[in-house]
């Protein structure tokens, strides 16, 4: 058993982990083994994000100092906590891939995303939502569009000219 002051400090340091965070993914994860969490934090890692195991009372404790609301009915059980510190949406993403290959071991109980909580399968439709990078993307080509048709009709003009013109030269050397 921890020390009144070491919870404290656990208590602390989620809840500074859980406020720098863009997004949180709670997950139970029974039945998982060593190798399999290795391979999860490793594939969270690779896009920017991390994975944590909480006790309930420690998470529920920071996230009440944290001022997160809505998440607290859902920790129960063995929970898992993944953090998002660049996209949002990349745990989600992780973690849909990593249940598709192993059987759905991790379940995603609820996410915390811009201030909204998803219940989980909300949570799962997180993963099929486009990163901030596509987004932005579309939109720019969204953006592109109509500068990119009325360069074409205007372009237009001109080609269909040298072509009548030419079409007349043709038919006068005959």
């Amino acid at each position: 058993m921890s020390t009144r002051v070491e919870r404290d400090e656990i208590i602390n340091q989620l809840t500074e982990e859980f406020g720098s965070a863009n997004a949180l993914y709670f997950t139970a994860y029974e039945g998982m083994t060593v190798e399999k969490f290795n391979e999860l934090r490793n594939a969270l890692r690779a896009v920017g994000s991390s994975y944590i195991v909480v006790k309930n009372t420690l998470a529920i404790k920071a996230l009440e100092k944290s001022e997160i609301d809505g998440i607290a009915e859902y920790l129960k059980g063995p929970i898992g906590v993944a953090l998002a510190s660049e996209d949002a949406t990349a745990p989600a993403k992780v973690l849909k891939k990593f249940n598709k290959d192993n059987k759905d071991l991790m379940a995603v109980k609820v996410a915390l995303l811009d201030g909204t909580v998803f219940g989980g399968d909300d949570a799962n439709k997180l993963a099929d939502l486009p990163s901030r990078e596509e987004l932005y993307s579309m939109f720019l080509s969204c953006l592109q569009a109509p500068i990119t048709k009325m360069a074409q009709v205007l372009n237009a003009i001109p080609t269909e000219f040298v072509r009548t013109v030419d079409a007349v030269r043709v038919k006068k050397e005959q």
